[in-house]
C-alpha cells in the first residue's frame, strides 16, 4: 500500500496485543535514521477504559492524517478494533487495517516470512534504535512501513 507522497502524511499506527500494544508515528517527511519514524512505544493493557484513553490521547496530541493498525483474527483483535475505530470515529480520522501477510510480504518479500524474519527487517532499517524498540512497537512500525510503502 502507498500513501500520496507530494503532500507531508503522518499515519499513527497499532500492533494489538493481549498485554500491550505497539504504537509509532511515521510520516513520508520527516526523517530519523533514514526512517519515517517520530515517535515509537507501547501501552501497557491493564483494562479497555485505559487503553481507550490512551489511543485517545495519542491521536489528539499528534493529529494523524491516517490511523493503521494490524488486524488478525484473534478475539482481542476485535476488541481492539472496536476501541480504534471508536477513537477515529470521534476524531474523524480514516481507519486503515493491515493484514500481516500484506506487510509480511511487502516488508521481508515473503508473505509467509516468520514475525521474527519481519523483525529482523525493521531492526535493520533501524539499527541505532533496534535495542531500545519493543517488539510491540517494532510490529506497529512494521504496520507504519508498510502503509508508506517503504
Amino acid at each position: 500500500m502507498h500513501m500520496p507522497s507530494e503532500e507531508k502524511v503522518t499515519i499513527l499506527t497499532f500492533d494489538p496485543g493481549e498485554k500491550f500494544t505497539g504504537f509509532a508515528f511515521v510520516t513520508n517527511e520527516y526523517k530519523i535514521f533514514d526512517l519515517n519514524i517520530l515517535a515509537y512505544g507501547h501501552i501497557k493493557f491493564n483494562n479497555f477504559k485505559k487503553l481507550a484513553r490512551e489511543i485517545d490521547h495519542l491521536i489528539q496530541t499528534h493529529k494523524p492524517d491516517f490511523v493503521g493498525f494490524e488486524k488478525t483474527n484473534s478475539k482481542m483483535n476485535g476488541i481492539y478494533n472496536i476501541i480504534i475505530e471508536t477513537a477515529c470515529h470521534k476524531a474523524r480520522i480514516p481507519l486503515i487495517a493491515c493484514y500481516v501477510p500484506n506487510i509480511r510480504k511487502q516488508l521481508v518479500g515473503n508473505e509467509f516470512a516468520s514475525k521474527s524474519q519481519t523483525n529482523t527487517i525493521i531492526k535493520s532499517k533501524t539499527s541505532m534504535l533496534a535495542n531500545v524498540i519493543s517488539k510491540h512497537a517494532l510490529d506497529a512500525i512494521a504496520v507504519g512501513l508498510f502503509l508508506l510503502g517503504k
